[in-house]
């Protein structure tokens, strides 16, 4: 299954192709000019898939609303799809990352490891956003959308330094983040802003 911007037609150039295999490991075969992109697999074994299948996983939920099948017996993808039921209660999931966005603004973590702890930022807030919009029965995976619905005052140049530094840290884009890039007073006025953001943010 083609997941992400790539299955929602909202891609750059610069985004990645993330690829859900189920039960096989088979690599995708590209167009000469796709080539050098950058593909991310996310790999289950049947148990797995069949386990998160039962749980109601928040993820597969994603994958089924807006993946696209690349392989595989679209029948039975479309029964999959049809009898699937998303979990409704997603507290554990909230309180772990707002604990873990906590445990980031408390001290000086991004002393010498700036774009880690943007890049961890990101994720954590990003997280936090999927899910407190999903306890509402708001499904949203786009994950600029999703902070910007999750919490109104982060303003968008924050979402922007937070998305490229996650970018940087977890790829090689053209254009690479530094710490040189960053002064300590974006990253001072960031914490202040992600602090208010996540404790008044809608309920």
């Amino acid at each position: 299954m083609l997941i992400g911007s790539r299955a929602r037609r909202t891609a750059t150039v610069a985004s990645d192709v993330d690829v859900v295999r189920i039960g096989h490991k088979a690599p995708l075969a590209f167009k000469r000019h796709e080539e050098k992109r950058s593909v991310t697999y996310i790999d289950y074994d049947v148990k797995s898939f069949c386990d998160l299948y039962a749980r109601g996983s928040l993820f597969l939920y994603h994958v089924f609303r807006e993946g696209r099948l690349l392989a595989g017996n679209s029948q039975a993808w479309a029964r999959l799809k049809e009898n699937f039921r998303v979990r409704t209660n997603f507290a554990k999931e909230i309180s772990r990352n707002r604990k873990f966005l906590r445990w980031l603004q408390r001290g000086e973590k991004f002393r010498g490891a700036v774009i880690p702890y943007l890049a961890h930022t990101c994720r954590a807030l990003k997280n936090l956003a999927i899910f407190s919009l999903a306890q509402k029965r708001r499904y949203v995976f786009d994950k600029r959308a999703a902070l910007r619905g999750a919490f109104p005052s982060l303003p968008k140049s924050s979402i922007d330094l937070l998305i490229s530094a996650n970018d940087s840290f977890e790829r090689a884009p053209r254009r690479r983040l530094s710490s040189e890039d960053v002064p300590m007073s974006h990253i001072n006025r960031l914490r202040k802003q992600v602090t208010f953001a996540v404790q008044h943010a809608p309920r």
